[in-house]
């Protein structure tokens, strides 16, 4: 049980640190960025610091159960 919830936890991570290196790469874009309609990157925006908050819980739930 210990193991598989390590596992999950941290697959979890990986999952928003992907999502997170790929919205932080699309605002790198400014121009493609800037096209967005502003819906567009407010959703964007929300949704990065949601993925940031989830990865810095499982991560911390991860290390907690090792």
């Amino acid at each position: 049980m210990l193991i598989n919830d390590s596992i999950y936890a941290f697959d979890e991570a990986l999952t928003r640190l992907v999502a997170i290196r790929n919205t932080q790469a699309e605002m790198r874009n400014e121009t493609e960025w800037a096209a967005m309609a502003s819906r567009t990157r407010q959703q964007r925006t929300q949704q990065h610091q949601q993925d940031e908050g989830t990865a810095r819980y499982f991560m911390q739930a991860r290390r907690d159960r090792v």
